[in-house]
């Protein structure tokens, strides 16, 4: 599916390209019999329109696609898509901050994104490091710290989340109350205690 993705948008690339190509040979001929006679019919401003209606409908396809991927918190399918597709996922971020990449509640959210990465009944992961990565790096250029927090610790990312309740002691405590409820968590939040009581290193 993603193959046939990033297929489509160096196909419509590629069209992009040869209708410049185009022009610029239709340029070259405006003083033979041919360029006279069908030269008006193509101008080089209307080439420059359609490159520029093409790149901005391939631009709303992935980002619809993206933001639908985000939306129903399909992240391996969204990570693939990035990687297929070389979409810059980062702007559509910021632009869905209070949109589809909303968060309700930090619960709901490692209960919903948790499942993404990890089947039901198992400890097996669905989403490879290099893709988990992937994902974690985009949100944090995107400034979306909710979306870090609750992906650094379902990764057990311990010295990312230091790094930010270090900085930031009532967002320390809102996350411990919410997640020593969560037995699973357990020994991240211990280490995690350890970590705010020695300091930075």
């Amino acid at each position: 599916e993603y193959d046939l993705t990033g297929e489509l948008v160096r196909f419509l690339v590629r069209s992009a390209r040869d209708m410049m190509s185009n022009a610029q040979q239709e340029k070259e001929n405006e003083g033979s019999w041919f360029g006279q006679i069908f030269g008006s019919f193509t101008p080089l401003s209307s080439t420059n329109e359609r490159e520029r209606l093409l790149k901005a409908a391939v631009h709303k396809f992935l980002s619809t696609h993206a933001a639908a991927l985000i939306a129903s918190r399909r992240l391996q399918d969204l990570a693939t898509f990035i990687h297929k597709s070389g979409f810059d996922i980062v702007p559509l971020l910021m632009e869905e901050k209070n949109g589809v990449a909303k968060l309700t509640s930090f619960k709901q959210a490692i209960k919903e994104i948790e499942s993404a990465f990890v089947a039901s009944g198992d400890t097996s992961r669905l989403i490879s490091l290099a893709d988990s990565e992937l994902l974690l790096e985009a949100f944090r250029a995107a400034g979306l710290t909710e979306w870090v927090i609750v992906l650094a610790t379902i990764l057990r990312r311990s010295p990312l989340l230091l790094n930010m309740f270090r900085d930031d002691r009532a967002l320390w405590s809102v996350f411990i109350k919410n997640l020593q409820e969560d037995s699973s968590y357990s020994d991240l939040l211990k280490e995690l205690e350890a970590g705010m009581v020695a300091g930075p290193f």
